[in-house]
C-alpha cells in the first residue's frame, strides 16, 4: 500500500479545491440558454440550413437573457421593463461573445437543432444604462416627526333585521263604447257595443337594513408598538399620541384616546370636530405626519387544533403640515394570527397587522420621497 507523505496531501487537497473553485467561477462567469427548433416538418434533411442555424442562435441567446434579466432585483426589473425594447435591439453592445456561433447539435431522426450559448454579459454596461438611484435610508434623528391614534375593538353584539318585502298591485280597466249604423231596406239599425278590458300590474321591492353592531374597545399596544417600531426603522421620529395630549398649552387642546375610542363603538370613522382640533394640533408642534384608523378583530375559530383570529385595518396617513391635511398613504388589508388560545391569537394577529401595516406605509411614503 502507497502511503503518501503528509505535505503532498495537502497539495493534492489544494490542488483539488482550486480546480472546483476555479470551475464554479468559470461556470457562473457566462449566462447559459439553450433552444429546439423544428427544422422542417414536411421533408427529412439531412443537415439544418442556414436560416434554421441563425434561427436557433437567436432564440437561445434571448432564452440566457431571460434567464440573466430574472436575476435582477425588483427595482433594476422595473427599470429595465421600461426599457426593454431598447436593450432588445442593442444585444451585441452588452454581450461580449455575442458573435460567437455556439454549439449545434442536429438530430437527424428527430428533425431538430439544439443550440446552446453560454453569454458573457457585461453587467457594468447593463446597471449603468439602466441608471437605478438607489433611495439613501432616512438618518435616525432626520426624519419627520410621526404620530398616530389607532382604535383596536372587537364585535360584542351584533342586531340582524329582517328583510322587508313591499309589494304593489295595479288594475286598469277600460271601457269603449262603440255605436254601429246600419242601413237596410231604408231602416236604420242603431246597435250599441260595450268591449270592456282589464289588466293588473304587480311588483314590489326589497328593504335590507343594516345590521346594527356593537364593539368593545380593546388595547391597542400590540398594533401600535409593531407600526411604530418599523417607522422608526426607516429612519421617522415617532412620538406617542398621548404625549400630544398632554402638550395642551402648547399646541392646543385635542380629545383623549378614550373620548375617540367611544365613537368606534358604534361607529366606522372619527368626528369631525376631533379631527380638526387633532390635525390643527399637530400642526403647532411641527409633527409632520398623523397616522389614524382602526383595528377590527373578528371572533376566533377553529383552524387545525388552534384557534385563529383575522385582524381587518383601516388607516390612513396625513401630511398635517400645511392649513389642509392631504392623504398620503392608506391602507385597507385583513391579517390573520395563530394561537393556542383566542388571547393570544388575537395578540399574534395584531402585533402581524402592525408590522406590516409599518412597512407599507414606511414603503409608500419613502416611494413618494416623502422623509
Amino acid at each position: 500500500m502507497l502511503v503518501l507523505p503528509k505535505n503532498m496531501i495537502i497539495a493534492y487537497i489544494a490542488f483539488f479545491l482550486s480546480f472546483v473553485i476555479s470551475t464554479s467561477i468559470l461556470s457562473a462567469s457566462c449566462i447559459k440558454g439553450t433552444s429546439v427548433i423544428k427544422t422542417d416538418e414536411y421533408e427529412e434533411v439531412e443537415e439544418a440550413s442556414d436560416e434554421h442555424i441563425i434561427d436557433g442562435k437567436k432564440k437561445a441567446v434571448l432564452a440566457a437573457w431571460k434567464n440573466f434579466i430574472h436575476s435582477l432585483d425588483g427595482d433594476q426589473f422595473k427599470a429595465y421593463e421600461l426599457k426593454k425594447n431598447i436593450f432588445l435591439k442593442n444585444l451585441g453592445f452588452y454581450i461580449s461573445n455575442y458573435n460567437e456561433a455556439g454549439k449545434r447539435e442536429f438530430s437527424e431522426s428527430e428533425q431538430t437543432l439544439k443550440t446552446d450559448v453560454c453569454l458573457n454579459i457585461d453587467s457594468t454596461r447593463i446597471l449603468q444604462a439602466l441608471n437605478i438611484k438607489k433611495k439613501q435610508p432616512i438618518v435616525s434623528g432626520a426624519g419627520s416627526a410621526f404620530t398616530a391614534l389607532f382604535i383596536a375593538r372587537q364585535a360584542q353584539t351584533a342586531e340582524t333585521f329582517d328583510v322587508n318585502r313591499k309589494k304593489n298591485s295595479k288594475s286598469l280597466s277600460k271601457a269603449k263604447s262603440k255605436q254601429i249604423s246600419q242601413a237596410s231596406d231604408g231602416k236604420a239599425l242603431v246597435y250599441n257595443a260595450d268591449v270592456s278590458k282589464q289588466k293588473s300590474e304587480t311588483g314590489g321591492s326589497t328593504i335590507r337594513k343594516s345590521d346594527n353592531i356593537k364593539y368593545k374597545i380593546i388595547s391597542d399596544d400590540d398594533f401600535n408598538t409593531a407600526v411604530s417600531g418599523q417607522l422608526t426603522n426607516a429612519g421617522y421620529e415617532w412620538t406617542p399620541y398621548g404625549e400630544l395630549v398632554g402638550a395642551a398649552d402648547e399646541c392646543g387642546q385635542i380629545p383623549s384616546a378614550e373620548t375617540v375610542s367611544s365613537i368606534f363603538k358604534s361607529k366606522n370613522k372619527m368626528a369631525g370636530r376631533h379631527w380638526n382640533q387633532i390635525r390643527k394640533a399637530a400642526r403647532r408642534c411641527d409633527f409632520k405626519f398623523f397616522a389614524r384608523g382602526s383595528m377590527t378583530v373578528d371572533a376566533a375559530r377553529n383552524y387545525r387544533g388552534r384557534r385563529m383570529v383575522s385582524v381587518r385595518v383601516n388607516v390612513a396617513v396625513y401630511d398635517v403640515s400645511k392649513r389642509f391635511s392631504r392623504k398620503v398613504s392608506a391602507v385597507q388589508k385583513q391579517w390573520s394570527g395563530l394561537g393556542t388560545n383566542e388571547k393570544s391569537a388575537r395578540t399574534n394577529a395584531l402585533m402581524r397587522a402592525g408590522k406590516m401595516t409599518g412597512q407599507i406605509i414606511a414603503k409608500e411614503l419613502q416611494k413618494k420621497g416623502l422623509k
